[in-house]
């Protein structure tokens, strides 16, 4: 005997809001237990979930920026006291002529300007080791093949290669627009058989279990 399950408790072929619409563009809707706006109806539930979420991350977000706001209250404490520190060891030294480690600077400034230098000097150095690669990996590349990019950094020599696809897909990708068209076009194929019918069961409020003996 066969198993009723089609059209009586859920589909085989699955009852998600996705099955659901799959099905619809694909012709065969199964008018006993799919919803013609469930897939719109899961959307705007996900979209008031979406909201909530941003919402209540929103509120997490806050509370992380006022602890940052007093931690930051806390540095330029500890960075008045720093340089109320430097000015009394910068007098020492006036006084004294000892330089205490607190005067010894961190050379950021100096530090971003050295690289400057030393990049300055590197590229064109770059430049003439990344066409001499281009130019070895070019004579090797087979037909078809180009280079699609090129760069380098401070250890090595990057060359990108690239050739179109020997067997690209059948059809264009789905887009947003194609898949949105098909929905309403099976919209209105299905809308009178829809419109008329009993609405389905909900499955949360359907129990299954073993019949009691008598």
């Amino acid at each position: 005997m066969a198993e009723l399950r089609d059209g009586f408790l859920y589909h085989p072929d699955g009852s998600s809001p996705t099955d659901q619409l799959k099905r619809l563009i694909e012709g065969v809707p199964n008018l006993d237990l799919d919803d013609l706006f469930a897939a719109t109806k899961r959307e705007a539930n996900d979209a008031t979930q979406k909201a909530k979420n941003d919402y209540n991350k929103a509120l997490e977000q806050l509370a992380r920026l006022k602890a940052r706001v007093a931690e930051l209250e806390d540095d330029i404490a500890s960075a008045e006291e720093h340089e109320k520190t430097v000015k009394e060891a910068a007098q020492h030294f006036h006084d004294t002529g000892e330089i205490d480690e607190v005067l010894v600077p961190t050379c950021h400034a100096l530090l971003a300007a050295e690289r400057q230098k030393f990049d300055a000097a590197d590229k064109s150095k770059k430049e003439h080791e990344i066409d001499a690669a281009s130019k070895f990996v070019n004579k090797s590349l087979g037909k078809g093949w180009d280079i699609s990019d090129t760069h380098a950094d401070e250890e090595f020599v990057y060359v990108t290669v690239k050739r179109r696809r020997k067997e690209t897909p059948p059809e264009p990708r789905p887009t947003r627009d194609t898949v949105v068209e098909r929905v309403r076009q099976a919209f209105e194929a299905y809308r009178s058989e829809f419109a008329g019918r009993v609405q389905p069961l909900r499955l949360t409020s359907v129990t299954v279990g073993n019949p009691r003996a008598p």
